[in-house]
C-alpha cells in the first residue's frame, strides 16, 4: 500500500471515529455526564508516532506497544525532493 494511501486510510478511520464519538455524545446525555464526572489515572503513558524517515527509527502504527494510553500521531509529506 501506498504512503499516499495509508494517509488516507488513516485520516479515514479518524474521521469516522469522530462522527462515531459526536455521536454518542450527542445522542445520550446521561453518557457525557458520566464521562466528565470520571477521574483521571494518576499516571498515564503518551507516546508519539510519525510516518516519516528523520533518523529516529521505522516502527509500524501496528508495532507500537499496547502499554501507551494515548498515541499522538503526525503524517509528514515532502513538498519537493530533499538529499
Amino acid at each position: 500500500m501506498s504512503k499516499k494511501k495509508f494517509f488516507k486510510k488513516i485520516v479515514s478511520v479518524i474521521a469516522m471515529a469522530s462522527l462515531m464519538v459526536t455521536g454518542v455524545v450527542l445522542g445520550n446525555s446521561n453518557s457525557a455526564s458520566a464521562v466528565t464526572s470520571s477521574s483521571i489515572p494518576n499516571h498515564v503513558l503518551v507516546g508519539y508516532w510519525h510516518n516519516f524517515n528523520n533518523g529516529s527509527g521505522d516502527i509500524k502504527l501496528k508495532d507500537v506497544s499496547s502499554n501507551f494510553d494515548v498515541i499522538n500521531l503526525s503524517f509528514g509529506e515532502p513538498t519537493s525532493v530533499t538529499m
